[in-house]
């Protein structure tokens, strides 16, 4: 059982930051151009 537990609590824990991480990600590569763009 605590294998489980632990299973089940590691999922909600870790997914938020693994999206937060992907998200600025993915929101620095559509900034990145256009910045780029903007200094050019």
């Amino acid at each position: 059982s605590p294998f489980k537990v632990r299973d089940n609590q590691r999922p909600f824990r870790t997914r938020p930051p693994i999206l937060n991480i992907n998200f600025l990600k993915e929101v620095a590569f559509f900034i990145k151009p256009v910045t780029m763009i903007g200094t050019i």
